[in-house]
């Protein structure tokens, strides 16, 4: 999906995303940042072996930064003192 989007300048889950946001669902469409914080390189250098399965333990870092930085500017996590 990576290479296939750097290609064509389009993602293959457009119309999924497109339509989860027209119905008012939150999406996290990591796929823009992913293609920045790899800035170039080969999307190979995300998962073990080249095969796009699972990430690596950096790909794994960079997902888990996007996801965190969205929750963070939706407010979607309270702050550890608000906590029972």
């Amino acid at each position: 999906a990576l290479e296939f989007a750097r290609e064509r300048g389009r993602w293959i889950d457009a119309g999924l995303r497109d339509s989860l946001v027209a119905r008012g669902l939150p999406v996290i469409h990591a796929g823009p940042e992913i293609l920045t914080a790899i800035d170039g390189g080969g999307p190979c250098i995300l998962f073990d072996a080249c095969r796009q399965g699972h990430f690596n333990p950096q790909g794994n870092r960079i997902v888990a930064e996007i996801v965190a930085r969205y929750i963070g500017e939706h407010g979607l996590l309270h702050p550890s003192s608000d906590r029972p």
